[in-house]
This record gives C-alpha cells, structure tokens and sequence, in this order.
C-alpha cells in the first residue's frame, strides 16, 4: 500500500520530532512526491531506523533506501519461494514467483505460509 498525503504528513511529523525541521504544506507535498509510493510502515521505520544509526540530516533519498534494506532483509531471512503453478508455464511460474517475493518483501506475509 502506498503513501498518502496525509500519511506522508504522519511521516514528517516523524522527522521533524529528530531534528525540528520546518515542515509545511509545501514540504509534505515534494517529500509526497518523492515517498508516495513506499509502504508507510516501511517508512517510518526506515526514519526510526535512521535515526538509530546516524546524526545526518534525514532526506527522502535515505527513506527510500532505508525501505529497500528493510524489503531487502525480509527476502534474505525468507526461504527461497517455490510457485505452485506448473514450472514448463515460464510465464506463470515467473509471474508467480514474483508476486510471492513481494508478498515476503512487504511483510504483509509470513515466507512460510505463502503458497500454502
């Protein structure tokens, strides 16, 4: 599920408690602009994240590579998905095979159970 403009908002709240920044509508709509298609709870906790390990000033560009660590670490700890659809149907194989690693990618999904 993407980002909305007032989850976006919920986001910079987020960042602004960190380090007091201004933010207005202005600052919600290009930081919307740039996060909107990121899941917010990824979000956040790519901002909490940041915060954790570094004192640099939290920009768009380390949400969304925070997101992709998080996505990144969910399919490394996942078993290698197997699609239960006929593997001589390429097409359909791979397709299903793609949808199961963004299942497990999105956390939305327990690895184990997908599939099944």
């Amino acid at each position: 599920m993407s980002v909305d403009i007032q989850q976006t908002a919920q986001l910079l709240a987020l960042v602004q408690i960190g380090d007091n920044r201004r933010v207005d509508r202005a600052t919600v709509s290009a930081w919307h602009d740039l996060v909107c298609e990121l899941p917010i709870d990824d979000a956040l906790e790519a901002v909490r994240a940041h915060r954790r390990e570094t004192t640099d000033y939290l920009m768009p560009a380390h949400v969304i590579a925070g997101v992709k660590r998080i996505r990144g670490a969910r399919l490394a700890a996942a078993p290698p998905p197997l699609p239960d659809v006929d593997p001589d149907d390429v097409a359909a194989y791979q397709a299903r095979r793609h949808q199961m690693l963004a299942q497990i990618a999105s956390g939305q999904t327990n690895p184990n159970q997908i599939g099944a």
